[in-house]
Parts: structure tokens; C-alpha cells; sequence
């Protein structure tokens, strides 16, 4: 596959409320994740090690990315985030984040997550780089 092709099966799996299988596709051995410009882990194995238990023990999730773009020249996708995931305790919790995906070689080498107030504030500048897919 090559990177358009790549995104948009990410987008596809994410929206199928499938995010593992998502991250399992594209994130690379080597790579990084921030949260709000923290580091939150380094290495394929960490990063899913520390998402697992909170989408493992949802009942449901209900994938909706609401905007994706990509700039192939730069190797960078952005995507909107607003997933739905049902807990345990049947309540529903929803994110309103955005992904901001460095590509490098088909995986994602870097991914900075903003959520809450650095979601909106990212929202409100051009961070939607590329074409729309």
C-alpha cells in the first residue's frame, strides 16, 4: 500500500471502532506518541501497552473520525477524533481529539494527540495540512 492508501485504511479500521487493529497497521516499531506535547510512550510495544486497558474494556466503541488530511510531500496526516467508547459501566464517553501523524517508510514514526483545550486551541489554527481524504 502506499501512504494514501495506508491513511485511509487507518481511517477505515478507526472508524469500524477498531483503533488496535489501526495501530497494529501503522505505528511503527521505533515510534513515539505524545499526549498534549508529553511524551506518553516511546516503542510500538509501550504505546499499545498503554492504550490496551482502556479500549480492551470497552463494550463498544463507535469509531468517527470527522476530518482526515495529508500532506504527502511532508509525510504528515492530521486526523479529528471524536470516537465514542461505551465503559463497563454502560456509560458512553466521547473524545474530541486531534492526531497529528508523522509518516515515515508506511508507519507512523511520531503521533502528537491534543485533546481538550489543545484540541480546540488546534482546531482554531491551520493544522489541517494537505489534501482532504
Amino acid at each position: 500500500m502506499n501512504l494514501l492508501e495506508t491513511v485511509r485504511r487507518q481511517v477505515e479500521l478507526l472508524n469500524a471502532g477498531r483503533p488496535l487493529d489501526a495501530f497494529d497497521l501503522c505505528f511503527a516499531d521505533d515510534g513515539i506518541m505524545y499526549d498534549n506535547d508529553e511524551v506518553f510512550a516511546v516503542g510500538k510495544q509501550a504505546c499499545r501497552a498503554k492504550q490496551e486497558p482502556f479500549i480492551l474494556a470497552a463494550q463498544s466503541i463507535e469509531g468517527n473520525i470527522t476530518r482526515c488530511t495529508l500532506d504527502i510531500a511532508t509525510g504528515v496526516s492530521v486526523l479529528r477524533n471524536q470516537t465514542s467508547f461505551v465503559g463497563a459501566d454502560g456509560r458512553s464517553t466521547a473524545i474530541g481529539g486531534i492526531h497529528v501523524q508523522r509518516w515515515e517508510n508506511g508507519k507512523i514514526v511520531e503521533e502528537r494527540y491534543y485533546r481538550d483545550a489543545m484540541a480546540e486551541e488546534k482546531c482554531s489554527t491551520d493544522i489541517f495540512c494537505g489534501e482532504e481524504i
